[in-house]
């Protein structure tokens, strides 16, 4: 895994796990996290890149994006993206990708990428502008693994290019 270039104050938190929700014989995989970390600028650029041993398996995707503006790492702050979530259309024309992105279906779950859009290399991109005032920033999704993972598999996340959380099987 790579070491997150963060300030002492980031905090992660794993939500929930469940196996197989795609609904076939791979150990498929769901995973909701929050990532929490200093952050004062106005604007940021997002990026999640695959990161496979494989590039024919396992793919991954995500659903559910919120990004929060907030004061601390206890305030709720100030959601500023939610998108990729039941409730509101689905749509992913705010992301850039290096595929062609596209949106399929896991078990009961829409997912914004899969097979076979986010094998090894894959990266989604995503800007973000008018963040207001604040210090830091919160990011929550969740991401789903479909088809089997390996040790070294895993999805990084970048903000303005500097890696801040790398996702694996662990």
């Amino acid at each position: 895994m790579k070491q997150a270039v963060l300030a002492s104050n980031y905090k992660t938190g794993l939500h929930s796990t469940s196996s197989n929700i795609c609904g076939e014989s791979t150990a498929d995989r769901q995973t909701h996290f929050g990532l929490t970390f200093p952050f004062t600028a106005t604007s940021l650029d997002l990026v999640l890149k695959g990161s496979f041993d494989d590039s024919t398996h396992p793919w991954w995707g995500i659903r559910n994006l919120k990004i929060y503006a907030n004061y601390g790492t206890t305030d709720d702050g100030t959601v500023v993206v939610s998108e990729l979530a039941k409730e509101k259309s689905f749509g992913n024309e705010n992301w850039s990708t290096s595929t062609k992105g596209s949106l399929v279906k896991c078990g009961d779950n829409q997912v914004f990428g899969g097979p076979p859009s986010t094998g090894a290399g894959a990266t989604f991109s995503r800007a973000v502008s008018g963040l207001g005032s604040h210090s830091f920033v919160t990011i929550k999704l969740k991401t789903f693994w479909i088809d089997t993972m390996d040790i070294n598999d895993s999805v990084i996340f970048y903000l303005d290019d500097k890696i801040i959380h790398e996702q694996g099987k662990n």
